[in-house]
């Protein structure tokens, strides 16, 4: 009787059939389930992110008080700056009064000499034209300088003040109260409220 010719063929395809199904059955067992998000460890990396109430109040203090710091910094500087301005302009008027003082202070002569001239001139009876035209000089002369800030001191008939008057001579008259000036000998003058020149008078003293 003859045998199948397949018979021995089949057992050795049989046998690693059920060797590969053992083999994934292993490997279904030995395979671990995935991990869920939002497990047990997800819950506590959430909760380590999040600050404790008591360390969020520090924290939030100590930006605060450092804001505050940085504010009170910030008004110190400006305060300081707007000072400094203040100063560097005062610093300039200063310099520009002092310059052009120094320049009014040599012109004063000039001013007395043209006055004593117009005196003369008047005394002498010169032509009244020429008299004219030098008056109308002086007066140029005179407004240009008082717009820049000269002033005259007012003398005769004044009160006597030490800190604008020169007193250089003494009188008694009775047409004057005590300490009244009776004259002028020299004219004075103020630059900008400052006494350049005090005016040299004549004052009335009573015995």
């Amino acid at each position: 009787m003859n045998r199948p010719e397949n018979s021995e063929d089949s057992k050795p395809a049989q046998g690693k059939a059920s060797q590969d199904d053992s083999f994934a059955e292993k490997a279904s067992e030995n395979q671990e389930p995935p991990e869920e998000l939002g497990g047990e460890e997800g819950a506590a990396e959430s909760s380590e992110s999040v600050l404790p109430e008591d360390l969020q109040k520090k924290t939030l203090k100590s930006l605060s008080e450092q804001i505050e710091d940085l504010k009170r910094q910030n008004l110190r500087l400006l305060a300081d700056y707007e000072n400094l301005k203040k100063r560097a302009a005062k610093e300039f008027l200063q310099a520009s009064t002092v310059g052009a003082e120094r320049v009014v202070k040599k012109l004063l002569p000039v001013l007395d000499s043209f006055e004593s001239a117009l005196r003369h001139l008047s005394d002498a009876k010169a032509e009244k034209k020429f008299i004219d035209g030098m008056e109308l000089l002086f007066m140029q002369i005179s407004d240009a300088l008082e717009r820049e800030g000269l002033k005259a001191i007012s003398a005769k008939g004044v009160k006597f003040d030490p800190n604008l008057h020169e007193a250089l001579m003494k009188g008694n008259s009775d047409e004057f109260d005590d300490e009244i000036i009776m004259s002028e000998l020299e004219k004075g003058y103020t630059f900008k409220d400052r006494v350049i020149r005090p005016a040299k008078v004549q004052i009335n003293q009573k015995q």
